[in-house]
């Protein structure tokens, strides 16, 4: 139960190295990782699963940003067409 646990959850692909040390360093390594994530869902109160937090914080890791922020869906900008956005010309016809 425990390995299917860990298969399903910490994503380990590969191991680095193939003592019995660092087999355990980077299983603990993941479950760190793994609720580390789970303390960020619960803190946010975020409706997120796991692997989309995983990923946003993955992709803002050198960003410096709450989590409050991170987590949030950004506003809606306005979408501009083209029309709006051009200019009016009125001529004179002589």
């Amino acid at each position: 139960m425990f390995f299917k646990w860990v298969k399903q959850n910490l994503k380990i692909k590969r191991f680095f190295g193939w003592s019995e040390n660092a087999v355990k360093i980077q299983v603990l390594t993941a479950m760190i990782a793994y609720l580390l994530l789970h303390l960020a869902q619960i803190a946010t109160l975020c409706k997120l699963s796991l692997q989309q937090i995983a990923r946003r914080v993955n992709l803002n890791l050198t960003s410096r940003r709450s989590l409050v922020a991170l987590f949030c869906d950004p506003p809606e900008k306005k979408r501009v067409t083209m029309l709006q956005n051009q200019g009016h010309l009125e001529f004179e016809y002589v």
